[in-house]
């Protein structure tokens, strides 16, 4: 997955951008106390960043 479609779909549920430093985004959800933090730097995401991101958010991405 690229960075495009993992954003589409984490705002679709809720996580809102906060904050951008550099390639660095910052994500907050309502009831969540911890940003989520993803980099954007134009390749597709590692397979490992994506599961850590379904584990944080408890969101299934791959599909």
């Amino acid at each position: 997955m690229d960075f495009s479609q993992i954003e589409r779909f984490l705002t679709e549920n809720g996580w809102h951008l906060i904050r951008t430093l550099g390639s660095a985004r910052q994500y907050k959800k309502t009831g969540i106390e911890k940003p989520l933090v993803i980099t954007n730097h134009g390749l597709s995401l590692p397979v490992s960043v994506v599961e850590n991101l379904e584990k944080t958010t408890g969101l299934s991405l791959q599909r």
